[in-house]
């Protein structure tokens, strides 16, 4: 495994990646991390899943969205914009030369993915996806409101330094009281990798801005024309305890879904992270076809 940046085509951001796997490899996989995470969310699952097919068969680029972990922030005065990471993950893949690869995300990743998979066909062979699938969805009727929230929360959040925990343990156990289902070693490898030491104690490296309300969602409606337009395979994990907002939609959205497979786990909504040897069983076959004749 090694760290680099990669300058973004789209953005000029120098993002942050984690890469697994010779760079001749046969198979080319990005993967996507969720809201407020970064590449560690990966660092359990993808070491087994090398183990599983052998590490010389796939080459895994783990990208931090801008604003994430390690990457760039955007300037000040500038929002983030969900919609962008479909062409940040493109410039990552324009940068890396991959005309196609398969997407592994989880959340917010998993949120993205189906955008970028309906909307450049020929670019995705493959979707693995966990605790998502395409963004979440509002009334119609919501827009008002979410334009005021926008607004009120850009304002107050655009100058906010963020929060300084004084030891490297209150971070963690600022994370582990966000996120309660977390294993303690996976709130470890998160906060491990997204923090850094200032003056005074220890910050998270994620933009504050990454909590400015959305001033424009998708109706359902419209989401479900994305997943109407997935022409690739998809394999979609859904955790026993898993997010519940995602786990309603879920149910209305898969009946659209073409070349799904879906298989429930025992779990929480990371996991991948928690749990990652419940995965690989299933991601083994399923990428077999996209490998040469030998078998895996």
């Amino acid at each position: 495994m090694t760290d680099a940046f990669i300058r973004s085509s789209f953005s000029g951001l120098n993002l942050a990646v984690k890469e697994y796997g010779p760079e001749d490899a046969e198979l080319k996989v990005i993967a996507l991390h969720g809201w407020m995470d970064n590449a560690a969310t990966w660092e359990a699952f993808i070491p087994l899943l090398l183990e599983a097919v052998s590490p010389k068969r796939m080459r895994i680029v783990c990208l931090e969205f801008p604003g994430h972990g390690h990457s760039d922030h955007l300037p000040q005065g500038v929002q983030y914009n969900f919609v962008d990471y479909v062409a940040e993950v493109l410039a990552v893949a324009d940068h890396l030369r991959w005309d196609s690869f398969v997407l592994l995300a989880h959340s917010m990743g998993a949120a993205v993915s189906p955008l970028l998979a309906a909307s450049f066909p020929e670019k995705v062979q493959a979707m693995i996806l966990v605790e998502g699938f395409g963004p979440w969805s509002v009334p119609a009727s919501a827009g008002p409101a979410a334009i005021k929230r926008y607004i009120e929360t850009a304002h107050s959040l655009s100058n906010r330094a963020p929060n300084t925990y004084a030891t490297f343990e209150d971070a963690i156990n600022r994370l582990s009281a966000n996120n309660p289902s977390l294993a303690p070693s996976s709130v470890r490898s998160l906060v491990t990798r997204g923090t850094k030491q200032v003056e005074g104690g220890w910050q998270f490296r994620h933009d504050v801005r990454h909590r400015v309300a959305s001033p424009i969602r998708m109706t359902e409606e419209q989401v479900e024309a994305f997943t109407v337009a997935v022409q690739c395979k998809s394999l979609v994990f859904v955790g026993t305890v898993g997010d519940q907002y995602f786990g309603r939609a879920w149910e209305k959205r898969k009946t659209s879904i073409k070349h799904l497979t879906e298989v429930q786990v025992e779990g929480s909504h990371h996991v991948h992270l928690d749990q990652p040897s419940l995965l690989v069983p299933h991601v083994v076959p399923f990428l077999a076809d996209l490998l040469s004749t030998s078998k895996l």
